[in-house]
């Protein structure tokens, strides 16, 4: 009953959210609206976050969840269509994923458009790929899901 009530509301949240949208979709809208709905469909998740650190022109931080075993990386891009971000829900959502995986998140928080346009974003993801190579992580080492 629970689950049924929780994916009613997050359901409820979206539809509303695509309506306002579909009104006025600009940046400041859109992370407006992500800014209110966050707090309603953010996971109850314990993690530590990091301090930040450079990665390129963007900024990253590793999450991971508490008393978790950490023996992989995952190298997260929350969503946002590049032009918003939320950390009250990707942050937990990260640290979930993490402790499913043993592993530990590393968060890049890329720029934005329409501030930074197209290839910002872009070159801040590849950036944060070299990061992690550059610190000795070894990809053909980490586990992960075959790709079909």
């Amino acid at each position: 009953m629970r689950e049924a009530l929780q994916r009613w509301a997050v359901k409820r949240v979206l539809n509303v959210s695509r309506a306002a949208l579909s009104r006025a979709p600009t940046p400041e809208r859109i992370r407006s609206l992500v800014a209110r709905a966050s707090p309603l469909i953010a996971r109850r998740e314990t993690y530590e976050a990091s301090a930040p650190v450079a990665v390129g022109e963007a900024q990253a931080r590793w999450v991971q969840a508490t008393d978790a075993q950490a023996s992989g990386v995952i190298l997260y891009f929350h969503g946002g269509g590049f032009i918003a971000e939320c950390r009250a829900v990707h942050d937990p959502l990260l640290a979930a994923l993490g402790r499913a995986a043993g592993a530990r998140g590393l968060m890049l928080d890329y720029r934005l458009a329409p501030e930074h346009p197209f290839p910002a974003a872009i070159d801040d993801c590849f950036a944060a790929w070299h990061f992690l190579l550059s610190s000795g992580i070894d990809p053909g080492r980490q586990r992960g899901c075959p790709v079909t």
